[in-house]
């Protein structure tokens, strides 16, 4: 998911249930995974959005299971930033 913050992370069957409840509404979703969890979370955020009157992108993109930095790059490049390493020189402290 992704908006003017990159959370929250919901994972796996559990972290569904409520999950379309915990996300800001005017926050672009890009819901990223492997199977049946994620169509089923896109469905609910789109029921929501519906109830309450509201749109918003809502991506769905398979993928399989993620290492915490491969979601961070994922992250990145759906923001538009650059996907390399930011250390100490990046910010001119280094």
């Amino acid at each position: 998911m992704l908006g003017k913050h990159a959370g929250p992370r919901v994972d796996g069957p559990r972290g569904s249930r409520g999950g379309a409840a915990r996300i800001p509404p005017d926050d672009r979703v890009v819901l990223v995974g492997p199977g049946p969890v994620r169509e089923r979370l896109a469905g609910e955020i789109r029921v929501t959005d519906l109830r309450a009157r509201r749109t918003r992108s809502i991506e769905s993109r398979p993928a399989g299971r993620l290492t915490e930095q491969q979601l961070r790059a994922q992250l990145r490049l759906l923001a538009g930033a650059a996907a390399g390493r930011r250390g100490p020189e990046a910010d001119g402290t280094g």
